[in-house]
């Protein structure tokens, strides 16, 4: 097999990568079919032009398969919690089909091939649907490591961005547990900052006293 080179949503060239990261790169979501595709010999093309990496659309589905991962288009069954292909929950993106596991456009409500309605996808908290959103606390932990605590605030930073993640690609319940943690620093941050500042202040009086005395 030849080794491959893909074109990421900003356009640039990355590669070579070989056939199995090529495929597990799909299984990660981070090529779709639409992801253009080039060859080490020169030849481009859609990742889905290539046989064999994605499942035709509208093909019949395997036994015990009854639906599709709107993360990563694999057939699964209707009522699975978790997408094993790619470990994602099946119903919270709208990058494929959920009835026959067509890419879709993130514009789009319906499919066009089969008529079923599109997830919405997430805001820029995540949610699982039902109503519990991910708090994204990213700018709080940015400005907490610029003018709190560095050590508190580098901490949530990270945190922070493990919750979007996780968010981003379905699980919530993961990313609520980030964003705790992360909120958890922020809180150690203003408490070490509070008593920093008290202390301070109390020596800085220690010491007018004693220069006075």
């Amino acid at each position: 097999m030849p080794d491959w080179f893909y074109y990421d949503q900003q356009g640039q060239k990355i590669g070579p990568i070989s056939d199995p990261e090529l495929r597990e790169l799909i299984d990660q979501g981070l090529i779709l079919p639409d992801t253009k595709l080039e060859t080490d010999s020169g030849h481009t093309g859609k990742a889905r032009q290539v046989p064999g990496l994605f499942p035709a659309a509208g093909q019949n589905a395997p036994v015990g398969a009854e639906a599709y991962c709107t993360h990563c288009g694999s057939p699964i069954a209707r009522q699975a919690a978790v997408c094993l292909s790619c470990g994602c929950r099946p119903d919270t993106s709208n990058k494929f089909c959920r009835g026959c596991g067509t890419a879709l456009n993130p514009e789009q409500v319906l499919c066009v091939r089969c008529g079923t309605p599109v997830q919405t996808g997430q805001d820029q908290y995540g949610s699982d649907g039902n109503g519990e959103d991910v708090p994204n606390y990213l700018v709080w932990a940015i400005l907490e490591a610029l003018f709190c605590c560095i050590p508190c605030g580098v901490i949530g930073i990270i945190y922070a961005v493990g919750a979007n993640s996780a968010a981003e690609t379905g699980n919530c319940a993961l990313g609520r547990k980030r964003a705790r943690a992360a909120k958890y620093w922020l809180i150690a941050g203003m408490v070490l900052a509070i008593l920093a500042i008290i202390l301070g202040t109390f020596f800085r009086i220690l010491g007018e006293i004693g220069a006075g005395v």
